[in-house]
């Protein structure tokens, strides 16, 4: 699979997945002629990767991760608890994200209780 094909498959834009590569998250195979040429493992990464960037996880974790994963020896139990500690982390963002998203709503309900106010004064 070439660059464009990769993109289409994992959603991810083509420059992301140069940069992806080139922090040495994931390693990509080349042809003869030295294109990329991506194979479904590399999807299997790709997918990983842009699961944990949307669960806020950052760079500098994930190439360790990645090196692990690369690693021939077995890191099962480091790994594990990397993504325990990032899903830990993960929960309590999407914790603080409920909590603004609740007061958004409260406010936006101030506001529809202020104009409905200010329309029975003026009548």
């Amino acid at each position: 699979m070439n660059i464009k094909q990769i993109a289409g498959k994992t959603g991810l834009n083509p420059d992301t997945i140069r940069y992806y590569e080139k922090e040495n998250l994931i390693k990509i195979p080349r042809n003869s002629s030295g294109y990329r040429d991506f194979i479904p493992q590399n999807v299997e990464r790709l997918t990983f990767i842009s699961k944990m960037r949307a669960a806020g996880c950052g760079i500098d974790f994930l190439r360790k991760y990645c090196a692990l994963l690369d690693d021939t020896e077995n890191h099962d139990d480091e790994q594990r608890e990397m993504l325990i500690v990032e899903a830990k982390a993960a929960r309590e963002r999407l914790s603080n994200l409920t909590d603004a998203l609740d007061y958004l709503d409260w406010k936006i309900g101030v506001y529809y209780k202020n104009v409905k106010l200010l329309g029975e004064q003026s009548k």
